[in-house]
């Protein structure tokens, strides 16, 4: 992968996991590593996780030349759903009551903890890209949700994010 091009382009698949002989789509497409990575968290917090932690219908991958994944388990996502509510608040916006169910738009695209986590993805990619040492067994996102595991608040998670 071509971390650092800015003139990467990708693609982001939607799956519908329930409906398995339908196609898998294309959500949206674009350039740019950074962007493809925060359409990618978006998505998949907004549309991918519940608040009880457990998946959705469907499934998210950016596709930049390879495959980049968030790793979504069929349940016990309980790091996506601790991020899902730190950025969108409760309920989460397609829970009843939510935002999109008034009505009103997702705003996370300038949200800064989520532009924390995709800086943060996109450095974990380069280090194993270049194949730093202790990188190359776990995947970013499996990095990152360690990270949110361990923190109570999301300003106490930016800054481990920054460490990293």
């Amino acid at each position: 992968m071509r971390v650092f091009a800015g003139d990467l382009e990708w693609e982001i698949i939607a799956g519908d996991t329930f409906d398995r002989e339908s196609p898998p789509t294309v959500d949206a497409r674009g350039t740019g590593l950074q962007a493809g990575l925060r359409e990618l968290w978006r998505r998949t917090l907004s549309e991918g996780i519940r608040d009880s932690s457990s998946k959705t219908f469907t499934d998210f991958e950016l596709w930049c030349g390879e495959q980049v994944s968030l790793g979504v388990q069929p349940s016990d996502n309980t790091a996506y759903a601790k991020l899902r509510s730190w950025i969108y608040g409760k309920p989460g916006p397609f829970e009843p009551g939510g935002v999109a169910d008034r009505g009103e738009l997702l705003a996370c695209e300038d949200a800064p903890l989520l532009e924390s986590i995709t800086r943060a993805h996109e450095r974990l990619l380069a280090l194993e890209e270049r194949g730093v040492a202790g990188w190359q067994a776990a995947s970013a996102a499996g990095r990152i949700r360690a990270c949110v595991d361990a923190c109570d608040d999301p300003s106490a998670l930016v800054a481990m994010l920054e460490a990293l």
